[in-house]
């Protein structure tokens, strides 16, 4: 025998609301799921290791407002003497 029962459960939805860190442009949104995921828009992460300690920088970033920082980091380690190594080939 099967019995059913309804009761009405009252649920909360989180929705994360992506902007630019920059230009504070609007990336997207994304509602979070039960296990908590939720996808990240514009999400741009760079980081180094110099003499044992790694910097990071995390940001959600615009195409427009990533590619101004990728142009800044790489200004400022050609300007303190930092060169390409063309032999090296990352994810074409």
């Amino acid at each position: 025998m099967e019995e059913t029962k309804t009761k009405e459960v009252k649920a909360q939805e989180i929705t994360h609301i992506f902007y630019c860190d920059n230009c504070k442009k609007y990336l997207g949104e994304s509602v979070e799921c039960d296990d908590g995921y939720y996808e990240e828009y514009g999400r741009y992460e760079q980081s180094c290791c110099i003499h044992k300690k790694i910097y990071d920088l995390n940001l959600h970033l615009c195409d427009k407002c990533k590619a101004i920082y990728n142009k800044r980091i790489v200004e400022a380690l050609k300007n303190l003497g930092f060169k390409e190594d063309k032999s090296i080939i990352i994810g074409e």
